[in-house]
């Protein structure tokens, strides 16, 4: 499914049954997904210090 450009054009479609929010929140998952690098950030521990 190619996604919609603006929120109003989403609305449209979820309105006039073309695709379900399910769909649409998983295609914008899905393209997230595919253009998100791997951040450093997102691999280095986590370490709670406490006083």
């Amino acid at each position: 499914m190619e996604l919609p450009l603006t929120l109003a054009e989403a609305a449209k479609l979820i309105k006039t049954r073309t695709v379900s929010p399910v769909e649409l929140t998983q295609a914008v998952l899905r393209r997230i997904e595919a253009s998100s690098a791997p951040s450093p950030k997102a691999r280095a521990p986590f370490f709670l210090l406490s006083a």
